[in-house]
């Protein structure tokens, strides 16, 4: 799961649409090895750093970080709680469930979104970019390769297979 948010603060900073293919980023990352240092993982000139905050699991570009209206994270599939491990899915691949709906609200929540703030986009392997023009997701899933807004408090996520 990828959400990616505009900061509030910059919004009067950035007036013209952000494409984000979050697809050509894992692209990117399935191309190359991952050399992993510690908590670090480097992808060519991409630096990713683990984050875990209340046992979940995300990563951090130092890339994407410097961009001063931009909130991002790549989450993982797995949640750690003491000593157990939970499979941490996100996608509504196999159909809707409250635990994914839980899991989705719990990760969202890190980047300060609610569910209803996150356009969601189910990947088709094509060329068409959605342009999302709505605060409101509506909990609707789109069906595009990548998505794009100027509007700030908005989330976008994508779903990748692991």
């Amino acid at each position: 799961m990828v959400p990616l948010c505009l900061r509030e603060k910059m919004r009067n900073y950035y007036s013209e649409a952000l494409r984000i293919n979050a697809s050509l980023m894992f692209k990117l990352l399935s191309a190359r090895r991952l050399r992993f240092y510690g908590k670090k993982a480097e992808v060519g000139w991409m630096a990713w750093q683990l984050q875990v905050i209340n046992g979940m699991r995300y990563y951090h570009s130092q890339l994407l970080a410097g961009l001063p209206w931009l909130v991002h994270g790549f989450s993982t599939r797995w949640e750690q709680r003491g000593e157990v491990w939970i499979d941490f899915n996100l996608g509504y691949g196999l159909g809707e469930s409250a635990e994914v709906t839980e899991h989705r609200r719990r990760f969202f929540a890190l980047f300060q979104l609610t569910a209803g703030q996150v356009h969601t986009v189910k990947q088709v392997h094509g060329d068409e970019i959605i342009t999302v023009d709505n605060i409101n997701a509506n909990g609707e899933l789109l069906e595009a390769d990548g998505l794009m807004t100027n509007l700030s408090g908005v989330g976008l996520a994508t779903v990748h297979a692991d």
